[in-house]
């Protein structure tokens, strides 16, 4: 488990605690209320410990909000990196690779760094998209698109799969209430 799907988890489970203590605070007659409160309370401050251990990892929105320059700067170097991998005879001039770096941080706002750096390291790979002797915008936008929509489409299985598995095994359970992180597309693909 990575960084940033930790921190979603203990995020959830804390968002839970809290409301499972609001219930109990404002419930009365209900059997051994101030024990459960209390384990409730000594859950919370745990998960809150071990949360705040764990550094957050921003999404190219994110990232985009706070410095837009050094996320464009980032970002074309990527690209760069993956244009001078490939041996073509077609490749982006300067501006076309600030557009496209540009265009990827508008349009995949909710993915990181860690996101487009598996998706292009799956390009060089061979494992994602083709390179017919030109790697121009179209071709990089399409390859993070394709990348963005397994992250979805595995994304939605896992919902479906916990769904499926109803309530009978607790609140951990639905912990998992978001798109897969690149750790798991790694280990899927």
């Amino acid at each position: 488990m990575d960084a940033r799907e930790l921190h979603q988890d203990l995020t959830f489970q804390l968002q839970s605690m809290r409301q499972s203590y609001m219930f109990y605070r404002h419930t009365k007659g209900v059997s051994d209320r101030v024990k459960h409160m209390a384990t409730l309370k000594k859950m919370g401050s745990d998960l809150s410990a071990h949360l705040a251990e764990i550094p957050e990892v921003p999404n190219l929105l994110e990232l985009r909000t706070n410095d837009e320059a050094e996320l464009s700067r980032v970002l074309c170097l990527m690209i760069i990196s993956l244009i001078e991998y490939h041996d073509t005879s077609k490749i982006m001039s300067n501006s076309m690779i600030e557009e496209v770096a540009t265009r990827i941080a508008y349009k995949f706002g909710g993915l990181t760094l860690e996101d487009i750096a598996l998706c292009f390291h799956q390009v060089k790979n061979g494992q994602r998209g083709k390179v017919y002797n030109r790697i121009d915008a179209a071709v990089v936008m399409e390859w993070v698109n394709d990348y963005e929509k397994d992250v979805q489409e595995i994304g939605m299985e896992r919902e479906r799969r916990l769904h499926g598995q109803g309530k009978t095994g607790g609140w951990k359970n639905y912990t998992d209430h978001r798109l897969v992180v690149p750790t798991r597309l790694r280990k899927l693909m």
